[in-house]
């Protein structure tokens, strides 16, 4: 006959409160990282993108943005501004701020 401190889920309630920090720091890392990885660049090229065209009525065309939380480092990767008729102004190829703390 089983206790209810064998069953399986008993024993894994008791493993998570015991190590309650752990998890919780886990979760919090984990969410950052998606966070930073994932929304992050989406949110900055999406937005990026509506602004410039609102503001000075013209195009702005950005192929991907790269962004590492942990390091707190961006990158735009072939980045292309355009005038209002179409033609280019700014192209570049790779834009990496840079940090000189």
């Amino acid at each position: 006959m089983t206790t209810t401190s064998d069953k399986p889920i008993t024993r894994l309630l008791g493993l998570l409160n015991k190590h309650r920090k752990f998890v919780w720091t886990a979760v919090i890392i984990g969410s950052y990282a998606l966070l930073g990885f994932f929304l992050a660049p989406w949110l900055i090229k999406k937005y990026a993108v509506e602004t410039y065209g609102e503001m000075y009525a013209a195009e702005l065309r950005i192929n991907k943005v790269e962004i590492n939380p942990f390091v707190l480092s961006l990158r735009i990767v072939e980045l292309e501004l355009l005038d209002p008729v179409g033609d280019p102004v700014v192209r570049a190829a790779l834009c990496k701020p840079r940090n000189d703390a």
